[in-house]
């Protein structure tokens, strides 16, 4: 029940006007997750997106994802592996991801190389805070080798574990361009359902 209202409180403050100023963007996700298979379905300001993935007899989580909003529809298929590393209470890891994206909004195919680095603590009794960072660098069909970096995002956020298989995570975003700068702040919360 302590869980459940914190979680309640954490949300209220992070969507008050104060809040609102800097994240004028927020999302809001549901996650169907075990150690096999996923689905997961997210909405924000303007996109939906859906995504299934699989890490069935692989060593690595194969994915497919749908980008839709009022305008294009872009697909995009990826391959990830998280690699993870316990010192005390902190798990430091990291997850490659290589993919391909196209649809709409690509005036051709690009490839995509996009890792990420977080540590998170695991010493608290109700939520485990963590940081990420992700760099997202692409290439396009005509020259898959002229690889130049694209957006950046920041992650501060914590998870809160509201029953024995289910978590909401609670998030806020930095979107940065190629060179670092702010582009977006976003608010994020995802229920994760684990079976």
């Amino acid at each position: 029940m302590t869980r459940t209202i914190l979680s309640i409180a954490t949300l209220a403050m992070l969507s008050t006007a104060a809040m609102a100023k800097d994240f004028d963007n927020t999302g809001f996700a549901i996650k169907a997750q075990s150690d096999l298979y996923g689905i997961e379905l997210q909405a924000d300001d303007s996109d939906r997106v859906i995504e299934l993935t699989t890490a069935y007899k692989l060593p690595v989580t194969v994915g497919v994802a749908m980008k839709d909003n009022s305008t294009t529809r872009d697909f995009a298929f990826t391959i990830r592996k998280k690699m993870t590393y316990n010192v005390d209470n902190v798990t430091l890891y990291i997850e490659p991801k290589i993919g391909i994206n196209i649809g709409d909004s690509y005036a051709k195919n690009q490839f995509e190389l996009s890792p990420t680095v977080g540590a998170s603590f695991n010493g608290l009794q109700y939520a485990t805070p963590y940081v990420e960072l992700e760099g997202k660098n692409v290439s396009t069909s005509d020259d898959p080798f002229d690889i130049s970096g694209a957006n950046k995002y920041a992650t501060i956020g914590a998870i809160v574990p509201l029953a024995t298989t289910t978590d909401l995570d609670l998030s806020m975003v930095r979107t940065m361009d190629g060179d670092w700068s702010k582009t977006d702040n976003e608010i994020m919360a995802l229920v994760v359902f684990k079976f």
